[in-house]
């Protein structure tokens, strides 16, 4: 409950991911009395680090990039190791129609770096300033165009193939389900450059995990954190909700949140991808591809260690891969690596997770325009903090870190 009569603290933030412990810790730096309310046993939100066959293991967000400040700037404040994710030295696309193949890059690579500019339009004058995401009208615009429509523009099928399992593996689910725009944004976000948009998602992991840099943020500020903490009533002068869109509708809100949150929220964003680790025989250094209706749109290797290889894989639905079914895990990694001899695999169902309900964000084509402002909006004394709706980052760390210091902001300024 947030009121100006007080309560047992300040500030309450709901959610213990890196937007939660953000806004936590800009709010106990500041002097205000903060709690930090988390429902499940431990910190981390959409980031989860666990160990598995001796390596540190991601089941949640993993990579971040030098172009997104928010967390590059953490990394830097509090001296966060980083390791490399090992580059491929072999690429391979498995078509829609079945083959399998090596890219030959020296053959190919002018006309997928062509055909990604093509696919990403006018991005320079549809998001000159990307972290102001509704400077120009131009989304807006375009909007109900569908993240797989420009894809049709591509003449030659092997690079189309390439740029759609790039796009689905970016989107977290088929390209179809995605608006245009919200491949467009990190691309400008990136640079408007292809590898750096690459680099942004897959080439610099936390040493220790994700875990490392909340708990350095939590000891920093020291804020009161409540884990397993469901049920609890709390007073404050002033509440930030970090829960993710597609949870919103679960939660019974009085007063009545803005229709648009909740329109929003019974939609759902279009993340819905699976993610799985899978460990191999033999050492291989590898990335592989396959488009939208494929069990697994990307394959690529994160460690190689004794004769052993640690592979990370996502795909766009629960209903094309069941990941807890080692058969099915199995099949859908043979048919990117068919020689592969999977000696275990492990994953998190984000999408059945009741604290998530999705993965990474992507907006759906019509709710960029219709929902997005809607979503940042603080309704009373309750503000609204999640990577879901960022300005920048949508979806990454980066971008839930962006919005616990918008909200702390805006929090300070009320109760100062």
């Amino acid at each position: 409950m947030a009121t100006d009569r007080g309560g047992d603290c300040d500030v309450l933030v709901l959610g213990g991911g890196f937007a939660g412990v953000t806004a936590a810790r800009e709010c106990a730096k500041a002097g205000l009395r903060t709690v930090l309310l988390e429902a499940r046993d431990r910190l981390g939100g959409r980031t989860h680090t666990t160990q598995w066959n001796g390596a540190v293991t991601e089941m949640g967000g993993t990579w971040v990039h030098w172009t997104q400040p928010h967390v590059w700037a953490e990394i830097e404040r509090y001296g966060a190791a980083l390791e490399e994710t090992p580059p491929a030295l072999q690429l391979s696309l498995r078509r829609g129609d079945g083959d399998l193949a090596p890219v030959d890059l020296g053959r190919y690579l002018a006309k997928i770096l062509g055909a990604i500019a093509e696919y990403m339009g006018a991005s320079r004058f549809m998001f000159p300033r990307p972290y102001r995401p509704f400077d120009t009208g131009l989304p807006e615009q375009h909007d109900r165009v569908t993240a797989a429509d420009p894809l049709a523009r591509i003449a030659d099928p092997l690079v189309r193939d390439f740029v759609d399992a790039f796009v689905a593996t970016c989107v977290a689910n088929r390209s179809r389900e995605a608006a245009w725009v919200e491949m467009v944004r990190p691309y400008a976000l990136a640079g408007h450059d292809y590898f750096a948009h690459v680099e942004a998602l897959g080439r610099y992991c936390f040493r220790d995990g994700t875990r490392a840099l909340l708990d350095a943020m939590v000891a920093d500020g020291k804020p009161e954190v409540r884990l397993g903490a469901a049920g609890e009533e709390i007073g404050a002068r002033a509440a930030i909700s970090t829960l993710p869109l597609n949870v919103l509708r679960d939660v019974a809100w009085e007063p009545a949140l803005d229709e648009r949150k909740l329109e929003a929220s019974a939609q759902r964003h279009a993340g819905a991808s699976t993610k799985v680790h899978v460990l191999i025989e033999g050492e291989q250094r590898v990335s592989c591809l396959a488009p939208s209706d494929s069990a697994l749109n990307s394959l690529l290797t994160t460690h190689v260690a004794h004769g052993r290889t640690h592979l990370v894989g996502f795909g766009p639905s629960a209903e094309l891969l069941d990941v807890g079914d080692a058969k099915q895990v199995e099949r859908a990694v043979r048919e990117l690596l068919p020689d592969a001899r999977v000696l275990d695999s492990t994953s998190w169902d984000w999408n059945a997770d009741a604290y998530a309900r999705g993965t990474w964000c992507a907006l759906r084509p019509g709710q960029y325009s219709r929902h997005l402002a809607a979503l940042q909006r603080p309704a009373g004394r309750v503000f609204f903090a999640s990577a879901d709706w960022a300005n920048g980052w949508r979806g990454n760390i980066d971008g839930a870190i962006e919005q616990g210091l918008a909200a702390a902001r805006e929090v300070r300024a009320l109760l100062a």
